[in-house]
Parts: structure tokens; C-alpha cells; sequence
């Protein structure tokens, strides 16, 4: 499993994660021409493969989905809170173990189809009969009943036939369906709301272009679209990965029946140079841009932002916002239960010693990180729940730098592990080839430590991509850098991958197992009064923080830059790139 989730550019990650209202800086003169008045023309990194919302998971392929396919709820525009979508409403019963929702009528699909009951039905089936690895499948795994056990086997045709007959959906009337849990799950109805996990496709649609074979892909549907959404998919170069959507004329208008949307043209381009996009951004023949930190500051005035942490566009007629808030959490993992080639301990097992961690937390200069090294494009972050997340606490700050106590534990515990000023030993941390940041918070925290002069010396290393993952999934790595999106704002997730010492992808190799945080996390996750599951919650998260187990780096910011004849952009949390149906274009 891949640690760092996603592998877009930081620009990119920041659609997914940032909410608000961005505010322009003004009309265009009139002097100003408005290129294009029908068309929004976005450049992307990179492209994708597919458009297939059951398989769909890079960055580009989301961003394209959203607009085409709707889920049964969503997220509010300005909160984390679920609002009905094409469900008007849902009730869940009092174990926790059925969400029944009811569908709104009159909603049809782009092919004229209706949409109904049947159609949830066969999307969330179809979407777990393929069983993609990379797709929406797995988020039903050990929630949706059956799922996991098809998931787990040989999609045989007695496999895909017990499934299908668990009852896991369970169609009551033409507009009212049911789904039936494994287990209680509070965070369904955010689940639910990503448009790769829930997103509704015509059936009709997918029986006249290769149907659904269990463990396949559909090249068709990957390639074609048919949902509910505002826009339709009028073009989609496989080659190039350019998509051109246009306003759908049926749309339904959303819960707030506006009707169809109000620019008609939408253009994905990916453009791989960094530069090409930046000259057709300030040129006009791009109306928005994905642009990374490094340039950032060919739009916005560097000294502005570094003074008042507020952003200033120095080119006429292009907007810069920002900061806005990611759900990307960077770390340093450290393992106390460090493996070698065949599986067994090494001899040399520093971080099981809590004094050790404890030091490197004292040791990491966050406040440098965030404010050269990212050059102000992050905040403080001491536990895996992201501020404004469900269960955020406060008052779960990184440790204060502290060198002097930082040295002082480092050469009690030497004592004890072999080390000491003149009998040094070296502990590697690893990277992925190429990520810089992490490259640079993992060489600050070294040149930090050596500078203690107790024997403990830090060696930042290098992988391959696929190095690097093989190795952390087998444990042998002795500190990684972590950099971790949250697949939906809820915190049973991250819980789990940063505390679970049973299951969870980063605390199983990290050597981390605290009892207490096991049990804690099972129960904030059967926990359906919210107070009570928020407070589970907490004690997990302020367990995790003080085992010393992660050296908390930052939780990222970001920014977006457009065009100022744009109106109406907000961006999402969940998502990538804007909501193309707020936007207007124009005086």
C-alpha cells in the first residue's frame, strides 16, 4: 500500500483538501477582453486513464468525475457537515447496522434514463463485482455486509452469486433503498459521499457498453459516461488524457433546482511542463492553473507573504488565494521493531527506547520546516487528526524544540543501547528519490542531532519509489517520512493507519502496539452518540501523540491561482479542482 496516498503534485492535493469562498479582486476593465465566454479551460500535471467512476482514483480522473457523477449525499459547500444529494433524506437504525435513503424523483441520467433505486443498486455492486484494487471497492470492505468476504475471494460464480445474495443492498421501493453494515460505521454517510466510492452510473448505460464482469475492467465506460451530473462528457483523448465537458441541459439543478450549468465549455488539458503553464495562465489562453509552490510566487509578492502570511497577485488579471487548509499530514515514522532481509529483529533497535523518540521529537525544528523550508505553507499539527476534522484536539501540539533535553535523553538512553559521544552509531531514515521536502525535513532533523554530539548520528537515504514501498511494507525500514491524506474527514481512518497495532498500515511498521489505542479506536468506531465517540476519540489521538512513535513535521497549505474573470470558485475538501457548476465567466 502506498504511504504517501497520492502522488499529484502539492497543488493538486490542495483542491482536495482546501474549503472556502475564494474572493476576487475585482472586475476586469473594460478594456479587458474575456477570451472564450462559454469556456473554462483548466491546465493540469498530468492526465488519466480512466473514467470509470468504480475504478477511478488519481487526482486528474476524480477532479473529472465530480462533475459528471453525484452521490446520494454530499458535503455542505463550507462545512465537513453531509447534506442530502440525490437522496432528499436517510434514516439510520438504532444499532447502527441499516441506512435506509430516500431518493429524489424526476432525476434522469445523461442517456435520458431515469435514475432510481435499481440504479444505486447496480452501481455499488458493480463498482465491488470488479474489484479493483485502486477503486471504490475497498471502502466497503468489512462495512457493506458480504463485501469483504467477495472481495477476499476467487470472484467465482458462486462467490459473485453469495454476494449478491447477502442482502448488503436491498432495493424497498422504486426510490427508497436500504444498506446493510457488517458492523456499526458512523463515518457511511461521509463514505458515501466521495464520488469514487458513491457515485451513481446509468445501468443501461453499462449493459449497452460491455455490461459488468466480476474482476474486470470496462475499457468502455472508461473511455464514455453516463451519470446525473451537470455536465456530460462530450470528448476523452486516452492518448493525451484532455477531456472536454459540456453543461448537461436536463441537469436537475442540485437540491437547490438552479437548472443547468452557466458556462457551457469545460476543457481538462494536462500540460507536464511547469512553465507552459504558468506562460498560459498569464497570457489568458488558460482561465486556471495547478501550479506548485515553486510557482507561486510568479503571481503572488513573495515579500507580502513572507512578512504577512497574506497573498498578493503581482500580475494583472489573475486572482491568488489562499492559505487554505489541507488534510495532508507529514511525519517521521520511527520503528522500534526494525527487520532484516529474512524477517528477523536487528540487534540495533534505537526508537524502541521511548527516551530516543521522545529526543527526535525535541530535536525537529517545526517551526524552521514550516516557515523556510515550506516557506510558510504549513501549520503545527501533534496528532493524526487534522484540524478541522471530527475529534480534532487542540491541544495536541508538536513537542517544543528543546535541544538541551533533546541531548540529555539521547545520552541516558546511550548508555543502555551502545552509544555514546565516542563510540557512535548511525540509524538510517528514509525517502522516496526525489521528494524534496521530505529530503529536507529528514537532513534537518539529522544536522539537529548530530550537532547534540551524543553518538547517535541520523542518515537521510534515498529510495526508488519501489524500493522504498517494499521495503516499509516488510518492516525493514528504521524511519520513513510520512506523507499522508486522509481519505475522508473522518478520523477512524487515520486512527487506524497511525495507532492500530493490529491492522494499521504505518503503526504495524512502526513496531507500535499500545493496547489501550486499539481498544480505544474499536470503540470510537461503535460509538454512535457523537459526543461520546468524539471523546474516545481524543484519548486515542493524545495516546498516539505521546507514545512518540511519529515526529510530527506539518499539516500543508496551499493556495489557487486563476484568471479574475472567473467567479464563483470554492473548493472542497474531498475533492480535486473546483466545482465547475458555481462558476460564472465574465463582467
Amino acid at each position: 500500500m502506498d504511504v504517501h496516498r497520492q502522488r499529484w503534485s502539492l497543488a493538486i492535493l490542495a483542491a482536495l483538501a482546501a474549503v472556502t469562498l475564494l474572493v476576487n479582486s475585482g472586475l476586469p476593465t473594460v478594456a479587458q477582453t474575456v477570451p472564450r465566454p462559454d469556456t473554462i479551460i483548466i491546465d493540469v500535471e498530468a492526465g488519466t486513464a480512466s473514467l470509470d467512476p468504480a475504478v477511478v482514483f488519481d487526482p486528474t480522473g476524480v477532479h473529472i468525475v465530480w462533475q459528471i457523477y453525484e452521490p446520494l449525499v454530499w458535503f455542505d459547500r463550507d462545512t465537513m457537515r453531509v447534506v442530502p444529494w440525490l437522496a432528499e433524506r436517510w434514516e439510520q437504525s438504532s444499532d447502527g447496522l441499516t441506512y435506509t435513503f430516500h431518493l429524489r424523483r424526476g432525476i434522469r441520467f445523461h442517456d435520458g434514463t431515469p435514475f432510481n433505486a435499481r440504479a444505486v443498486k447496480f452501481s455499488i455492486e458493480r463498482m465491488i463485482l470488479m474489484a479493483q484494487p485502486r477503486g471504490g471497492a475497498s471502502y466497503y470492505r468489512g462495512v457493506l455486509r458480504g463485501a469483504g468476504d467477495y472481495l477476499g475471494s476467487k470472484r467465482t460464480p458462486e462467490d459473485v452469486n453469495r454476494f449478491l445474495q447477502t442482502g448488503g443492498l436491498r432495493v424497498v421501493d422504486d426510490y427508497t433503498i436500504a444498506f446493510h453494515l457488517e458492523r456499526p460505521f458512523p463515518a457511511f454517510p461521509l463514505m458515501l459521499a466521495l464520488h469514487f466510492v458513491g457515485g451513481i452510473i446509468s445501468p443501461e448505460f453499462v449493459q449497452r457498453h460491455g455490461g459488468v464482469t466480476p474482476g474486470e475492467l470496462n475499457s468502455e465506460v472508461a473511455r464514455l459516461a453516463s451519470g446525473t451530473g451537470p455536465y456530460v462528457l462530450r470528448e476523452f483523448d486516452v492518448g493525451t488524457g484532455t477531456a472536454r465537458l459540456e453543461a448537461f441541459p436536463g441537469y436537475w439543478g442540485g437540491p437547490g433546482g438552479r437548472g443547468p450549468a452557466r458556462v457551457r465549455n469545460i476543457i481538462i488539458r494536462p500540460v507536464a511542463e511547469p512553465l507552459t503553464r504558468v506562460l498560459n495562465l498569464k497570457a489568458g489562453t488558460s482561465d486556471m492553473a495547478l501550479l506548485s509552490p515553486a510557482q507561486l510566487f510568479e503571481f503572488a509578492d513573495e515579500r507580502v507573504w513572507r512578512r504577512e502570511r497574506r497573498l498578493v497577485s503581482t500580475v494583472k488579471g489573475v486572482d491568488v488565494s489562499g492559505p487554505f487548509l489541507l488534510n495532508r499530514i507529514e511525519a517521521i515514522m520511527l520503528n522500534a521493531a526494525i527487520k532484516d532481509a529474512v524477517g528477523n529483529l536487528v540487534g540495533f533497535q534505537p526508537f524502541k527506547d521511548r527516551r530516543v523518540r521522545e529526543a527526535l521529537g525535541h530535536a525537529f525544528n517545526y517551526s524552521a520546516y514550516i516557515n523556510e523550508l515550506l516557506k510558510g505553507f504549513g501549520v503545527p499539527i501533534g496528532s493524526p487528526i487534522p484540524r478541522g476534522w471530527f475529534g480534532y484536539d487542540e491541544m495536541l501540539q508538536p513537542p517544543p524544540y528543546n535541544l538541551e533535553r533533546a541531548r540529555r535523553l539521547l545520552l541516558e538512553a546511550g548508555r543502555e543501547l551502545g552509544f555514546a559521544p565516542d563510540a557512535a552509531k548511525t540509524v538510517e531514515l528514509f525517502y522516496p528519490a526525489g521528494e524534496a521536502d521530505s529530503e529536507a525535513a529528514l537532513f534537518l532533523l539529522a544536522s539537529a542531532v548530530k550537532g547534540l554530539q551524543t553518538g547517535l548520528n541520523i542518515r537521510p537515504t534515498s529510495m526508488t519509489y519501489a524500493a522504498f514501498s517494499s521495503a516499509f511494507l516488510r518492516g525493514q525500514l528504521p524511519g520513513i517520512r510520512i506523507s499522508w491524506v486522509g481519505a475522508f474527514p473522518d478520523p477512524d481512518g487515520n486512527l487506524r493507519a497511525f495507532g492500530d497495532g493490529r491492522t494499521g498500515i504505518l503503526a504495524t511498521r512502526a513496531g507500535y502496539n499500545n493496547p489501550r489505542v486499539n481498544e480505544l479506536i474499536d470503540m470510537q468506531a461503535r460509538e454512535l452518540d457523537p459526543r461520546r465517540r468524539e471523546a474516545l476519540v481524543k484519548e486515542a489521538a493524545r495516546l498516539i501523540s505521546q507514545d512518540g512513535h511519529y515526529v510530527w513535521r506539518a499539516q500543508r497549505t496551499t493556495f489557487w491561482v486563476q484568471r479574475d474573470w472567473i467567479r464563483g470558485t470554492y473548493l472542497h475538501p474531498t475533492t480535486i479542482g473546483p466545482y465547475y457548476y458555481a462558476l460564472t465567466k465574465g463582467r
